[in-house]
């Protein structure tokens, strides 16, 4: 959803957030799929307690 938080990696006491900025849904054949647009960003000190 957009707003949403993936965590891309940590590395020791930092680490790297992809943020959801649009997401679209695409149906092919049968099958649907989600495609999420995502902006890279280095995580604050108070996220990485999260991870």
């Amino acid at each position: 959803m957009t707003g949403d938080h993936i965590v891309a990696s940590k590395v020791g006491e930092s680490g790297t957030l992809w943020e959801v900025t649009g997401r679209y849904f695409k149906a092919r054949g049968h099958d649907e799929y989600v495609v999420l647009i995502v902006q890279e960003r280095d995580a604050r000190p108070d996220e990485v307690e999260f991870f």
